[in-house]
């Protein structure tokens, strides 16, 4: 026998269980509560997912379809606050733009600020170097008066503009060619105190001026974050009697979906370059354990005496190493272009042809074998520095991609947005809102610095060098 179900008109309330009665059943009313009460009850069904925000009106479960008059409702449910989005975006549209010339000025008086602080530190060591010089000599009383005299004219002109006042006084033929340098110095001192200053009060007024332009621009932002989330609640996902809203909605999530491969790959090429930089140091390390062994075997007067075979083992563990990295950076790099491919391939064979054995070989045999290896060494570490040339370049073309997938994503941002935006001005009207759809901030920059945020976080997680394994003689 079926338990009744009692239903509500809310699609939303809890479905009620009503226990059954029948003659000879004993029915624990706390046990029904407790079962009634659960979150999940034996003999209560699922709740039905609502979907899109579908109307209520058709039952409890009328929410799994989506119309197009729940859009339209949704629409008009909206269109106030997206008029007023609008007019927020409208009324604060130049000043993203505005900031961000006031932030290009400032860098760019802050960069002449240091610069002019070099100039002013070295202009005072000048001068301070000529004030101990003259303070060597001349003193007579005419000379201190003379002195006395021509300090006074020069700290009465010295308001002057370009510093005619060092250069009135440096016409006084009295004046010997260490008076005249040092008098010139005075004024470039003072010139360039001059020009200090006034890159400070451009320095102060730009900061003003970006302050002041600053909480408008916030605002602007603030309201595009808030009109995006507007319009994921109410278009998000298949939209019905909107089929160009569809359409457009699938570009955006296909071009989405492209940017994100291709930050992936240059995170991939990324980890790549850097475990051919882990490769090359270990193969400059099997590289001078191969010229420790040549030397200690030169060395030698008993082969069986010496420390060589220490250096042998060195050397054969940092070239398995570097074959394993090597292995690795084939792996991130992949798919690979045939550059990188022939470098990889021509590794690989001088890893393997490096190996040496010395068993069974008498001083001059291991010489001549020895000697080989450091001759692969050596082109070992002429196709590494190829490799990674080769690899530079692979990353440099997926870093041009995502920023082409960067735009891509703009674009089709851009134009879901206005197909958002012309379907509130069909259903809604117009409003106190713009009739013309205009994309007052791109994002192209924004998306593709996404990308190099990804390489500056996604590569804190690598693991370090592993420590140097080195063979030494037992004591």
């Amino acid at each position: 026998m079926a338990l009744p179900i009692e239903h509500t008109n809310d699609p939303d309330a809890k479905f009620t269980y009503v226990p059954p009665t029948s003659e000879g059943l004993e029915v624990v009313t706390e046990e029904h509560l407790r079962i009634s009460n659960s979150p999940i009850s034996p003999q209560t069904p699922r709740s039905p997912r609502r979907y899109h925000g579908a109307s209520q009106q058709h039952g409890a479960y009328a929410d799994l379809l989506t119309t197009p008059d729940t859009i339209r409702r949704r629409i008009e449910a909206s269109a106030s606050k997206n008029s007023a989005l609008l007019v927020v975006l409208g009324n604060t549209a130049n000043a993203p733009g505005a900031l961000t010339v006031k932030k290009i000025q400032i860098e760019k008086i802050k960069e002449e600020m240091r610069h002019q602080d070099r100039i002013v530190r070295s202009v005072e060591i000048k001068v301070d170097t000529l004030t101990e010089e003259r303070k060597g000599g001349g003193k007579t009383l005419k000379d201190i008066l003379r002195r006395a005299k021509l300090l006074l004219t020069y700290l009465k002109r010295s308001k002057d503009a370009q510093g005619q006042s060092g250069q009135e006084i440096m016409k006084d033929e009295n004046l010997d060619e260490s008076e005249k340098t040092y008098f010139e110095a005075l004024a470039e001192k003072s010139r360039e105190q001059k020009r200090q200053k006034e890159l400070l009060s451009q320095l102060a007024l730009a900061e003003s001026e970006a302050a002041a332009i600053e909480p408008q621009a916030e605002q602007h932002g603030k309201a595009h974050q808030d009109i995006d989330a507007l319009y994921d609640s109410i278009f998000a996902g298949p939209t019905p009697g909107f089929p160009d809203e569809d359409a457009k909605e699938a570009a955006f999530r296909a071009a989405s979906q492209q940017h994100e491969d291709a930050k992936n790959r240059a995170l991939a090429k990324r980890r790549g370059i850097r475990t051919i930089e882990q490769a090359q140091r270990n193969w400059r390390r099997a590289n001078v354990y191969g010229k420790d062994a040549i030397i200690r075997v030169e060395n030698s007067v008993f082969l069986a005496l010496s420390d060589y075979k220490y250096d042998l083992l060195n050397m054969d563990h940092y070239r398995t190493v570097t074959g394993v990295s090597l292995d690795n950076a084939a792996l991130q790099l992949a798919p690979m272009g045939d550059r990188v491919f022939k470098h990889i391939r021509d590794l690989q064979a001088i890893i393997a042809d490096t190996a040496v054995s010395a068993a069974g070989l008498d001083k001059g045999n291991l010489l001549a074998a020895l000697a080989k290896a450091k001759q692969l060494l050596e082109f070992g570490t002429e196709a590494l520095e190829w490799l990674m040339e080769a690899a530079r370049d692979e990353e440099r073309d997926v870093r041009i991609r995502v920023r082409d997938t960067a735009q891509l994503l703009d674009d089709t941002r851009s134009a879901l947005q206005e197909a958002r935006q012309q379907a509130f001005e069909g259903v809604a009207g117009y409003g106190a809102a713009p009739p013309a759809y205009n994309n007052c901030c791109e994002r192209t920059d924004q998306y593709d610095g996404e990308c190099d945020v990804l390489l500056a976080t996604g590569l804190e997680d690598e693991e370090p060098d592993p420590p140097p394994l080195v063979f030494e003689k037992e004591a």
